[in-house]
């Protein structure tokens, strides 16, 4: 099937129609290219619905990969509230990247639920990624509360300040986590001097 936009034309990959979306192995590729129609979709949404588990938690990950590579914000954020709420409220990764989103679009308290959701659950990450996965988290975690901090501008006042305190127990804990790694540790120093300390008293953390 092709579907024109504008002067884009983008070719939708369509299952046979006697095993619509069948075998996930097949759709892997066309998901993850954005290529899906209409019929597939409308089929894997049914299956996450009705399926195993497991086969659920499969299909869920299609219908992701084919928003996000549609650049669907829409329909990608509402199949990932979909995938933590009902079939894997322990995906560290998905909670990271929904994070993420949020923060994106100005929505920090949103962000920093399921940045902390996303570090109590770091224990599904591989070994052999867990480390450096924290420590985009622990920016992740800084930059939201920065940004939480920022929006009470114009009120002020101690929740402000509460605000800015947990910018700089975010930063100190990123530049550590920075140390013990042997990772850049720069953007989070600036974290920590902009939260009221000076270099020195943030470099400290370091050695700590």
């Amino acid at each position: 099937m092709i579907r024109q936009l504008g002067m884009c034309v983008i070719l939708l990959w369509s299952a046979p129609a006697a095993a619509q979306c069948d075998d996930i192995k097949i759709l892997k590729k066309p998901a993850a290219m954005g290529q899906l129609d209409t019929a597939t979709l409308t089929c894997l949404e049914a299956a996450r619905d009705n399926a195993t588990l497991t086969r659920r938690e499969n299909v869920s990950n299609l219908l992701i990969a084919n928003a996000f590579a549609q650049k669907d914000d829409a329909t990608w954020e509402k199949h990932v509230k979909v995938h933590l709420s009902q079939i894997d409220s322990s995906d560290s990764e998905t909670m990271t990247r929904y994070a993420q989103h949020l923060l994106k679009n100005d929505r920090a308290p949103e962000a920093l639920k399921w940045a902390e959701s996303a570090a109590e659950h770091s224990y599904s990450w591989p070994e052999d990624e867990l480390q450096d996965n924290l420590y985009e988290l622990q920016r992740l975690k800084t930059r939201t509360l920065w940004a939480i901090y920022e929006s009470f501008a114009e009120e002020g006042g101690m929740r402000q300040r509460a605000a800015l305190g947990q910018v700089q127990l975010a930063s100190v804990e990123w530049i550590q986590l920075s140390a013990k790694n042997k990772r850049d540790m720069s953007e989070a120093m600036d974290f920590c001097i902009r939260a009221g300390w000076n270099q020195e008293r943030c470099q400290q953390q370091a050695d700590l």
